[in-house]
């Protein structure tokens, strides 16, 4: 859970714990699960949202096609191309489909309800409760249209930057690997390419342990700075995880290819081998996997390299 505001962006993001208070979500593939629930407002802007979990406060979506089957408390503004709904509607609402309307029976709304769907007036039955009413608003059409193409143009340059920022921090990060620890990250290929299924078994085994070692630590007071400390040293793990596996897979090239390659070459390489880490995000499951030995592997490679190193200092 997230004991306060949360601001998220990324290609495919699921919510599937508490938000104290607002979340604010950019995406290209957006759940919000239904374990989730947003004390406050919630914001969503993507192509495909997907919504099932609670939100207290208001909410708005601007999509390609939208998914509600939750449950929201506060004032709801949905706009996309196509809208789904299957939830519970508590305050007053703006649907505006510009192509493609549903409402399932176990929908619901308590408060009046503004729409729009290219079909004209649509029937909302049963899901209307306690005599409220539902007013189609043809005015909403064009500014659905606007909105929908506004939030469009919007996600693609914020999803850009992101993006943008990413392959820079990257770079960054694999350019002061090489510089500053050059033979450790060379001795970390050596043990790679050398046991890369025991490296990516110790590999595992991290990932596995340090989120419940930081959590361990936490509950002693004495403990807490360790406990952040352990769980700050894994979220960087997990941040830069394709920025050293890219390091290593050069220096594994570099081997492989019998070779010794200047700063400059091996930081090119190791650009070369994040490429197309990134790449393979774009393979579904084949890709996926991939992606995850290497980085077992490599993680597993760099912990038995510092206890070589840490066990020769003794």
């Amino acid at each position: 859970s997230v004991g306060d505001d949360a601001r998220l962006m990324g290609g495919t993001i699921m919510v599937n714990s508490a938000v104290t208070d607002d979340l604010i979500v950019t995406g290209g593939s957006i759940i919000i699960d239904r374990q989730a629930s947003v004390g406050g407002d919630l914001v969503v802007m993507g192509g495909t949202v997907t919504v099932h979990g609670t939100v207290r406060g208001a909410m708005k979506i601007y999509g390609g096609q939208v998914i509600f089957s939750g449950t929201v408390e506060g004032p709801a503004e949905i706009r996309a191309d196509e809208i789904s709904l299957a939830g519970s509607f508590k305050g007053p609402s703006l649907i505006a489909a510009s192509t493609k309307f549903n409402l399932a029976s176990s929908a619901s709304f308590a408060a009046p309800v503004m729409y729009y769907q290219p079909g004209g007036t649509y029937d909302f039955g049963a899901t209307l409760q306690n005599g409220v009413k539902a007013e189609y608003r043809s005015d909403l059409a064009m500014t659905s249209k606007a909105t929908n193409k506004a939030m469009a143009r919007g996600f693609r340059a914020a999803y850009g930057f992101w993006s943008l920022m990413t392959l820079l921090s990257a770079l960054l990060v694999m350019l002061l690997m090489i510089a500053i620890a050059p033979q450790i990250m060379r001795q970390a290929a050596a043990e790679f390419k050398r046991n890369p299924w025991a490296n990516a078994g110790r590999g595992l085994l991290y990932f596995i342990v340090m989120p419940i070692l930081a959590v361990l630590l936490g509950i002693t007071l004495i403990g807490i700075p360790l406990g952040l400390l352990t769980l700050g040293i894994f979220g960087v793990t997990i941040m830069f995880a394709k920025s050293f596996t890219a390091v290593i897979m050069a220096g594994w090239a570099e081997q492989y290819f019998k070779a010794s390659w200047k700063f400059w070459k091996f930081w090119l390489v190791a650009i070369v081998m994040y490429l197309i880490l990134r790449l393979l995000i774009f393979v579904p499951i084949l890709g996926w996997l991939v992606i995850a030995l290497l980085v077992l592997a490599a993680t597993g490679a760099v912990i038995q390299t510092k206890w070589k190193l840490y066990r020769s200092l003794k």
